[in-house]
């Protein structure tokens, strides 16, 4: 296998973002009480909620502030990927990505799979109860895994504690 090296002077690879799975605090008592969004989260709704047509709450990273994804505006497809990318409903932020939901199937792990082919990386996202059923969801191909693990949210820390946005 040859591996073939891309010399262009600027090469920007954007990955999406992973929003994990968050039951949100509530602030208040009775019908003063509202729910207290989680930057770079997502919330399921319950069965009986009064927000007909939402598929799901979402805390925006940039300002903090709750967005309702309407089923008249969004798909979001088995392995979480919400389509079109997100966009903040603020008028005052100007985040603007590619998101995927961990657990949004089955409220399984959502696992990130680094294949390489052709010279070529690529990243694949599924739902997964572990490696060898994320494995399994990728199929047969004539590609080599580099690893699989499940994807890591918005924020992570490094070895000496430091917040990491990735």
């Amino acid at each position: 296998m040859q591996l073939t090296i891309d010399r262009s002077p600027i090469r920007n690879v954007v990955r999406p973002l992973i929003f994990s799975r968050e039951d949100w605090p509530m602030v208040g008592e009775g019908r003063k009480a509202q729910i207290q969004g989680l930057p770079g989260t997502w919330f399921k709704l319950p069965e009986n909620s009064p927000l007909k047509g939402a598929l799901t709450l979402i805390c925006c990273p940039g300002c903090k502030k709750i967005s309702i994804l309407l089923k008249k505006d969004r798909k979001i497809d088995v392995f979480g990927k919400v389509s079109p990318s997100f966009k903040c409903a603020s008028k005052e932020c100007s985040f603007h990505h590619t998101i995927y939901l961990d657990k949004w199937h089955d409220g399984k792990t959502l696992y990130a799979i680094a294949t390489i082919e052709r010279g070529k990386i690529e990243f694949t996202y599924c739902h997964a109860t572990n490696d060898t059923e994320a494995r399994f969801h990728l199929g047969a191909g004539r590609y080599k895994i580099i690893g699989i693990a499940p994807a890591i949210g918005l924020w992570a820390n490094d070895r000496n504690g430091r917040d990491l946005s990735v």
